[in-house]
């Protein structure tokens, strides 16, 4: 290591495993930001609870949609897409001192084009021609799991219950598809997105922490 000369040195450690937390702690690096998993088990949510929610904010204008129902083989919908995610990673928690990097539209679209993406489960909030925010469930290894990708919405459109409803609409379409449980990761200081994980019936794993050593320049 010390021939590379590196500047930092990251890792991730779970709270449930302190032999590795013990290894990184006793070698220097500290503990800079929290993130939780929290699991939700289908089977105990019920979406009639929340019927109201996606009717109300489509009463306002908003849309919500699917990548299938817009055209998940459309440039357009591509170039749409990676703008409003642009705009909203922005506000996207990262550890602290790492620098947001900018993303060309190839390196996104290689994400976004593979194998785990499910094109009905990849939901958007739609706004005349503009896409305006977004609640994605991409594949996961267990055939019965899916997890949550991004689900966030441009500032000039947030505190108007978008992101809930997205979340509503997502977690309704993985239950009639007859997927057992939904997996999603938050930031600990990221309250708005927990509360709406806590309200829909997110139960919490043990978090992972993100450690970073700083050398000596």
């Amino acid at each position: 290591m010390e021939r590379l000369d590196p500047l930092t040195l990251d890792a991730w450690g779970r709270d449930d495993m302190p032999c590795l937390l013990g290894f990184l702690e006793r070698r220097g690096f500290v503990r800079d930001m929290l993130v939780w998993t929290s699991v939700l088990d289908l089977a105990s949510f019920d979406p009639s609870i929340f019927a109201d929610v996606v009717p109300d904010v489509e009463a306002s204008g908003i849309q919500l949609r699917s990548v299938a129902q817009l055209g998940v083989a459309e440039p357009v919908v591509h170039h749409k897409i990676y703008d409003m995610w642009s705009a909203i990673r922005e506000d996207v928690p990262i550890p602290p001192g790492e620098e947001r990097a900018e993303v060309p539209f190839e390196r996104w679209f290689a994400r976004f084009d593979r194998r785990e993406l499910l094109p009905a489960g990849y939901m958007l909030a739609v706004d005349g021609d503009q896409l305006v925010g977004t609640s994605q469930l991409w594949r996961a290894p267990a055939a019965d799991e899916l997890r949550t990708g991004l689900t966030g919405v441009r500032r000039e459109y947030r505190r108007r219950g978008i992101a809930f409803a997205l979340k509503v609409h997502a977690l309704d379409f993985a239950k009639k598809h007859g997927y057992r449980r939904v997996l999603t990761e938050n930031e600990s200081n990221n309250r708005g997105m927990l509360a709406i994980n806590e309200r829909l019936g997110f139960v919490k794993k043990p978090v992972w922490g993100h450690y970073l050593k700083t050398f000596a320049g």
